[in-house]
């Protein structure tokens, strides 16, 4: 004859207080091992900048353009400065590449969180953004606005011609640095003088790691 079971059934109230305790276990685990992907920043512990060689493709007023280029440096945070990482990008090869822009974070607002960066402009009246794009205002690209001139003479002014700097009065750029690269977008709008009218830039943005390269001035 099998023997008898004398274990007692557990209460209701006491399998609730187990499963309870049983995932507060699991819940500590999950908040103390957190993934690499949120655990890492765009800078890692140690590291005093990263440099990536951008590109953009995107739209800008009228035109459609792909393969603009930029450098893109990313520092830490500046002493007294309220953002956690210092921005900075500038146009490749030269500052003032058609299609290209300049990005200083100190000019805007930044939030970071593991490898994801955003900024968006400061909106002030007291102090002009130093933050700009370039890009070949239409009047520049016109024949008509050489109706004085021959044609070859006209043909070399559209040679010469140099993109228009715009200063951005509204903008975000956002980014998401993931080891040797880093993806993300950006928009700015600003005042054309030459047109008379305002711009919108707007790009998608892919990059790798580089080391030690810099731009020239046009």
């Amino acid at each position: 004859m099998a023997p008898l079971d004398n274990k007692r059934p557990q209460s209701p109230s006491k399998l609730r207080l187990r499963d309870a305790a049983g995932a507060a276990v699991i819940l500590l685990a999950v908040l103390s091992f957190p993934t690499a992907a949120l655990s890492q920043g765009a800078l890692l512990p140690g590291e005093t900048s990263k440099q990536f060689l951008i590109t953009m493709s995107g739209t800008v007023g009228k035109e459609t353009f792909h393969s603009a280029r930029c450098l893109l440096t990313i520092n830490p945070r500046v002493v007294g400065s309220l953002n956690p990482y210092q921005v900075i990008i500038n146009g490749y090869p030269f500052t003032n590449s058609r299609n290209s822009f300049f990005w200083f974070s100190e000019d805007t607002n930044m939030t970071a969180l593991a490898g994801g960066i955003t900024c968006r402009l400061k909106k002030t009246y007291v102090k002009q953004s130093s933050i700009h794009f370039y890009y070949m205002s239409p009047a520049l690209l016109t024949p008509g606005s050489f109706t004085q001139a021959n044609k070859e003479q006209a043909a070399q002014r559209l040679k010469d011609a140099k993109p228009t700097r715009i200063t951005a009065q509204d903008g975000v750029l956002e980014l998401n640095v993931t080891g040797g690269g880093v993806r993300g977008k950006v928009w700015m709008t600003g005042y054309d003088f030459i047109e008379k009218a305002y711009v919108r830039y707007a790009a998608v943005i892919n990059g790798h790691r580089t080391y030690n390269m810099r731009t020239e001035s046009y």
